[in-house]
């Protein structure tokens, strides 16, 4: 038999908690190091369906191409293949070749992970850090993209 907690307010609680739908669907903004470029970005969970189909290919792909003695930056572009399809859902302020913003795509968002040394530290950093993705954090994001 189960009961409520008779100790505890657990409502003022539950901003602590996990939100799924942040975590999955409605993920972050997060800043590129030195830049102004915004990736929005989901997270590193099991509420991140793409998370849950590709990691393990991409784990099993980078152990392949190491074993076969890939280097270094074809290592990384494979990671930055992977992430931009499993994490980056839009990006903002990124120069396209036509001096306007860049419209998003998964291969654009590739290129910037591959080409800027920071964008995929900084994505992997925040992806795995579930804290980035409780709900008040994410209330904290979204208000500092107002100042964009």
């Amino acid at each position: 038999m189960s009961s409520s907690p008779k100790l505890i307010d657990i409502t003022s609680l539950d901003r602590l908690r996990r939100d799924r739908h942040v975590e999955g669907t409605q993920g972050i903004w997060i800043r590129v190091p030195n830049s102004e470029i915004r990736l929005h970005v989901v997270a590193a969970t099991d509420a991140n369906p793409a998370f849950v189909e590709f990691w393990d290919k991409m784990q099993a792909e980078l152990r392949r191409l190491d074993g076969v003695g890939a280097t270094k930056e074809e290592l990384q572009a494979v990671r930055a293949r992977y992430y931009a399809r499993m994490f980056v859902r839009g990006f903002r302020n990124v120069p396209g070749t036509d001096g306007k913003d860049a419209e998003f795509s998964q291969e654009a968002a590739t290129e910037v992970l591959t080409y800027i040394d920071d964008a995929l530290i900084e994505l992997a950093e925040k992806v795995f850090e579930h804290r980035n993705f409780r709900f008040a954090n994410a209330e904290r994001t979204i208000a500092d993209l107002k100042d964009l």
